[in-house]
């Protein structure tokens, strides 16, 4: 890859990550989003189940698999400091499941860490001003009843004074051996991304009308939330309810960690 393309995919993947802040978010009470009870696919949860999954009583042994160090370039003012942390769970049913995680530790240990070092220079502006360059990737587990496996992933960039955080969620059906969507999770005649979407833009409203404002864009609706919606945009509470999320930047400028909004299910 020559030097000009790479700092093209820096500019996008990385330079756009430094005007990402974060927003959080408890829930506002409001009317429960209604659902609507109908066939359940295989390997989904219930079609109440963000209210009567029960908590775990049995769980699936997982080990962080854990590798750190640092990257010294010749672009670099300081050396690169990586820490990259995955699960390993310890079930004959999740292997595949691993074999994804210890390659995604692989690229951010061989593939972008070396990249955002030796490109430091571009995000940064220039080289003098970086003091500090870090890239970590690490998870919570959410949920875990030995069936059933959520987690929350977090990519955090630190470039100088400059600092940015993705997540992503995962909740996998051990029995079925699939990660589990919104359709899994809310069952309903219309679109489970639509009704996603309605429900955070009803938190969201809810927040602005009360005292602490967390600072959502103005322009923030319904539609414009559905964009941001994906399959695997929720993850389970250690209560077995469902928590819809939205990545930082997108909705907010503030700066407190990932906008979570519980559904609220009859």
């Amino acid at each position: 890859m020559n030097r000009l393309y790479r700092f093209v995919l820096l500019i996008v993947a990385v330079v756009f990550l430094f005007s990402v802040t974060a927003c959080s978010l408890s829930g506002g009470a409001g009317k429960p989003v209604e659902t609507t009870p109908g066939a359940t696919p295989e390997g989904a949860l219930p079609t109440d189940s963000a209210s009567t999954l029960a908590p775990p009583e049995k769980r699936v042994p997982i080990e962080s698999i854990e590798v750190a160090g640092e990257i010294t370039t010749s672009d670099a003012a300081v050396p690169l400091v990586y820490s990259v942390s995955v699960p390993k769970l310890d079930d004959s049913r999740a292997r595949d499941l691993n074999g994804n995680y210890t390659e995604t530790q692989r690229y951010y240990k061989e593939d972008y860490a070396p990249m955002l070092a030796k490109d430091s220079e571009y995000i940064s502006g220039g080289v003098t001003d970086v003091h500090t360059l870090a890239l970590a990737y690490d998870y919570q587990v959410k949920y875990n009843n030995g069936d059933i496996v959520s987690l929350l992933f977090r990519e955090s960039v630190q470039v100088g004074d400059l600092y940015s955080e993705i997540y992503s969620a995962q909740t996998y059906s051990l029995d079925v051996g699939r990660l589990l969507t919104l359709h899994d999770v809310i069952q309903s005649e219309e679109s489970p991304y639509q009704m996603a979407a309605r429900e955070i833009a009803r938190q969201i409203e809810a927040d602005r009308q009360g005292e602490n404002v967390w600072g959502f864009y103005s322009d923030v609706d319904e539609n414009m939330i559905a964009m941001y919606i994906s399959d695997y945009s929720f993850y389970l509470n250690d209560e077995g309810k469902v928590v819809l999320i939205v990545n930082p930047s997108f909705i907010s400028d503030c700066t407190s960690g990932l906008c979570e909004f519980p559904l609220i299910a009859e």
